[in-house]
């Protein structure tokens, strides 16, 4: 099971850079995978923190739109300003963290993207599209913490690094 969410998650971000979309398969796959992850660690003391986590997809996911209708009023939401594929890996990150790991995880990786959005901007390979392949980079940061072995249902790590600040 883990080989294959490393293989959707690997095929999300790949497709993703190269053509700002990726097949619905691999969602499909992820959402599947991941669901089957978390009750694997969790069972079903996970919902609440899964709920919590589609509670602030949904709400930053709202004061996005509210946001474009306002800056960017004559563009469509989902097909000018936000994807609904990243929507959707929104929504199946959210089985890989617990709620507090997923505002780690989904700050650091937004950041991350930023950075390489900028410098692949540099490349003229990269700028045959103009939106930012935002799934794919957040798979490959996924990708990254799940290969190094970060625990993402527990958040004794994280309580431990504030700590010792």
């Amino acid at each position: 099971m883990t080989f294959l969410i490393y293989l959707f998650l690997l095929m999300i971000f790949l497709e993703d850079l190269h053509n700002r979309s990726f097949h619905a398969f691999w969602l499909a796959g992820l959402l599947v995978l991941g669901g089957l992850k978390q009750y694997q660690f969790t069972g079903m003391a996970g919902l609440p923190g899964l709920f919590m986590n589609w509670g602030l997809i949904l709400i930053i996911t709202g004061m996005l739109w509210i946001y474009s209708r306002w800056r960017f009023p004559q563009r469509k939401f989902w097909d000018q300003v936000f994807g609904f594929g990243d929507f959707a890996f929104w929504m199946a990150l959210a089985f890989f963290f617990s709620p507090m790991n997923m505002v780690v995880f989904w700050t650091a990786s937004l950041m991350l993207s930023a950075l390489f959005h900028l410098v692949g901007m540099s490349f003229p390979f990269y700028n045959k599209h103009s939106n930012i392949p935002l799934a794919g980079y957040q798979a490959f940061a996924l990708l990254l913490v799940l290969l190094i072995g970060l625990p993402t249902y527990n958040e004794s790590w994280l309580w431990q690094w504030m700590n010792w600040q």
